[in-house]
C-alpha cells in the first residue's frame, strides 16, 4: 500500500465519522494482520486489502479488539 493510498483512507475514514477535528486518527498501519488505523489512541481494523479498507472506513464498520472481541 503506498503512502497516498494511506492517506485517501485516513481521510475517507474522516469524512465518513463526520470526526471532530481534535480527534487523533491515523496513521494506517500495515501488517501481517492487515490494515489497522489508530483512532483515539485504539488500533481499528479495516481489513486485508486496500478495496476491502476503504470500503470499512466509508460504511464506519471497523473492529477495535479491545471492545469487540479478538478475530
Amino acid at each position: 500500500m503506498t503512502e497516498a493510498e494511506k492517506e485517501v483512507l485516513v481521510e475517507t475514514f474522516k469524512e465518513a465519522i463526520h470526526a471532530d477535528p481534535k480527534v487523533e486518527i491515523g496513521p494506517v498501519v500495515e501488517n501481517s494482520r492487515g490494515l489497522w488505523i489508530t483512532v483515539a489512541g485504539q488500533q481499528a481494523y479495516l481489513g486485508g486489502s486496500c478495496k476491502s479498507a476503504l470500503l470499512t472506513a466509508q460504511l464506519s464498520d471497523w473492529w477495535i479488539p479491545s471492545r469487540d472481541g479478538e478475530t
